[in-house]
């Protein structure tokens, strides 16, 4: 769901959204900003990386998965 602001052109229809509807989505859009996940996920994003995640040579999350996609495709 796209909820970014779109620019305003002056070739482009303005639609008016009814007040229940904007106090509505206000009120989601603020709700999930408080929530637990979204809190976590700005402390993350304040964090400096101080190391790296290992590399694994076949950069695959599961090998075994991966080698069985590969048999089930022919790649």
């Amino acid at each position: 769901m796209d909820l970014s602001f779109a620019r305003f052109d002056r070739g482009t229809i303005v639609t008016a959204v009814p007040g229940g509807l904007a106090v509505l989505l206000a009120a989601a859009a603020g709700r999930q900003a408080g929530s637990v996940t979204a809190r976590l996920q700005a402390r993350l994003a304040l964090q400096p990386v101080t190391e790296t995640a290992p590399l694994r040579c076949d950069a695959a999350f599961n090998a075994a998965t991966a080698a069985a996609l590969a048999r089930r495709t022919g790649g």
